[in-house]
């Protein structure tokens, strides 16, 4: 993510209802199946952040983890560049 913007993300499970959870970042946000939840982020600083499901979603609950990186927004805007021209040169493959 960048750091310094208002990030949207948009959450929805697959299969089982989880708990989208990073501290750093607001409270817990139940997420369905199907469903579409929302949270914003506002202007998150630089660094790594982790986070868990934090409600009990079955039997590889324990593998659910949120691993955020923020960087300032100059690395964001390289790195996302980067990725961006990744995709166009498999997709002209």
């Amino acid at each position: 993510l960048p750091a310094g913007k208002r990030i949207r993300l948009d959450l929805t499970a697959a299969d089982v209802i989880h708990a989208w959870w990073v501290p750093q970042f607001g409270p817990m946000l139940y997420v369905n199946p199907g469903e579409r939840t929302v949270i914003f982020i506002t202007e998150p600083a630089a660094g790594d952040y982790i986070g868990q499901c934090n409600a009990y979603c079955g039997v590889r609950h324990t593998y659910m983890l949120n691993n955020v990186k923020v960087l300032p927004a100059d690395e964001f805007d390289a790195w996302y560049k980067g990725e961006l021209a990744a995709m166009g040169s498999v997709a002209a493959k």
